[in-house]
């Protein structure tokens, strides 16, 4: 008779007051790369945030709204909750690589003026703009190098499946022999 109250408590158990659970949220937490992306923005805008908020201007910004959201449009490509899920090796993380620095230093080589760059330290801030891109992007896609942090997830959370459960069918033997419904 004891053992009866212990199976009926195994099967009411949710998996959702499992501790496992509370940790599958932190996935989207840790793998949100927003903080990281809205520290790049103020580096760019030339501003420091202070942990209430507040925005104090530290230095002449490196290139005006237009330039920075478009910067971080490109490094938003690489820097995402998707590549961080992904599964890359070095074959694939050196071109990807390539081709964001390449259109990334293009980008700010052609357009330097319309971004408003500062004319006299144009080419140390280009080199600026394109070494903090890359190194964010670089971050984000070692992250995903051999499945990394998507072999660390899937090992780290439950899975939790559902299935509708069955209603009897009112058709009798040979409803059910003709497939009706």
């Amino acid at each position: 008779m004891e053992t009866q109250p212990q199976q009926q408590q195994a099967i009411n158990s949710s998996p959702y007051q499992s501790p496992m659970h509370n940790f599958g949220s932190s996935i989207i937490f840790l793998t949100n790369p927003e903080t990281s992306l809205g520290k790049m923005e103020d580096v760019f805008r030339g501003v420091k945030r202070t942990q209430d908020g507040l925005v104090t201007p530290v230095y002449e910004p490196l290139m005006n709204d237009r330039g920075t959201s478009e910067i971080l449009g490109l490094v938003q490509s690489l820097c995402n909750q998707v590549t961080v899920l992904s599964d890359y090796d070095d074959k694939k993380i050196d071109p990807i690589m390539l081709n964001f620095c390449d259109v990334l230093i293009k980008t700010l080589m052609y357009r330097w003026r319309e971004f408003e760059i500062n004319p006299a330290r144009r080419h140390v801030i280009r080199s600026q703009i394109v070494e903090i891109g890359k190194n964010y992007a670089l971050s984000s896609i070692f992250r995903a190098k051999s499945g990394g942090e998507r072999r660390f997830w899937k090992g780290s959370t439950q899975e939790i499946i559902t299935t509708p459960s069955q209603q009897p069918s009112s058709l009798g033997k040979i409803g059910r022999a003709f497939g009706w419904k």
